[in-house]
């Protein structure tokens, strides 16, 4: 998300100063799980800027090293990015020496970047200095960028006058969801498995895109295209997804998709070793599925969303409009194939399948 003014002005060539704003908040609600910030999140347009020269500062409203949500940290949230990040001794050491945000002056930098995960939604939505800062920038006709939960901390930016920030303004960025996706998840499922006749669609009302419908109503077109009968299944809770698992398992020729939506990736785990325990094949969104033990999985490359969220920032500060960049659609997909889990169903994946593949999991 990018809340530029109008008339942002063109910037001289000289090196280009990023200020990058992290959480300092650890606690996930009162659910007794952690957060922070969310490592790819940062890592991403941290090598955007870092790589096109650009001198970054990583600042927080405690200062020092912000905690990390240790769910981005886990093996199967790892990309190329958040490695380089981990073995960079400067990254690391900025990391550990963020900046207090009361410190922070907007007059030292030609942009802002907020980096995502949920602590931001807690702290820096609430923070004072961030809501002095970030209206600081946007008098200054100066780019303010946000990735994820992080738009949170807009929540309490007002203008001059007093009024919401966005009310009136011109905000672009990119989108993770696509709808034609839906037909590529069943398709997917005929080709590794082509006894397939049930799938099951797994998804929770509340945390997906639209209720569900955004999805539903093209697998319900695809599913007729393809012979398959699409059950709609509700879950909001683990007890659910273990029933709703079951539940299709009982019916012959059965599968499973699995939404991309809140509720289905926190509780990943126990939906990958559900499907296989009761020799579901399934397909899923991401490749963070398939790294934990999903069969098949099919989706966005987000990396590619971030480098071009950065992009757009750097256009901005070059004195491109918002108005004149629209929100963009995702470009690139990951296609994602899980062997052991192929084996332990009893499927053999198609030569041809398994050429298309970006990563396979031996």
């Amino acid at each position: 998300m990018l809340v530029p003014r109008q008339h942002t002005p063109k910037l001289k060539e000289r090196m280009v100063k990023v200020l990058m704003v992290l959480t300092s908040h650890d606690q996930l609600g009162n659910t007794g799980r952690k957060t922070g910030f969310w490592l790819e999140e940062l890592a991403a347009p941290y090598y955007v800027f870092k790589d096109a020269g650009a001198q970054i500062t990583l600042a927080s409203p405690k200062g020092g090293r912000p905690p990390l949500d240790p769910k981005s940290n886990e093996p199967s949230f790892q990309t190329d990015i958040t490695r380089r990040f981990e073995k960079d001794a400067d990254a690391e050491a900025q990391l550990n020496r963020t900046v207090r945000l009361e410190g922070v002056k907007q007059e030292d930098y030609d942009t802002v970047f907020y980096p995502g995960g949920h602590g931001p939604m807690w702290d820096i939505a609430e923070d004072k200095n961030s809501i002095k800062l970030i209206e600081s920038f946007l008098a200054a006709g100066k780019p303010v960028a946000l990735v994820c939960h992080a738009p949170g901390a807009l929540r309490h930016v007002k203008t001059p006058a007093g009024k919401p920030l966005v009310e009136g303004k011109n905000v672009t960025g990119f989108t993770n969801v696509e709808d034609s996706l839906s037909g590529k998840w069943l398709e997917l499922l005929k080709e590794i498995d082509p006894g397939v006749k049930r799938v099951a669609v797994i998804f929770d009302p509340k945390t997906s895109p639209g209720g569900g419908t955004y999805y539903l109503r093209q697998i319900n077109q695809a599913a007729a295209a393809l012979h398959l009968t699409a059950v709609p299944t509700i879950v909001k809770i683990a007890a659910e997804i273990e029933q709703a698992v079951d539940a299709a398992a009982r019916e012959p020729n059965s599968s499973l998709l699995v939404l991309p939506d809140v509720t289905t990736t926190s509780h990943r785990d126990l939906i990958t070793t559900s499907a296989t325990r009761r020799r579901l094949p399934a397909v899923y969104s991401s490749g963070y599925f398939v790294k934990g033990g999903g069969l098949i999985s099919y989706g966005v490359e987000i990396t590619d969303l971030y480098r071009r969220a950065a992009g757009y920032v750097d256009r901005i500060l070059r004195g491109a409009k918002a108005s004149g960049l629209p929100v963009q659609e995702p470009v690139k997909f990951e296609l994602a194939i899980n062997l052991k889990t192929a084996k332990a169903l009893g499927l053999t994946v198609p030569p041809a399948l398994l050429a298309r593949a970006d990563e396979v999991i031996e």
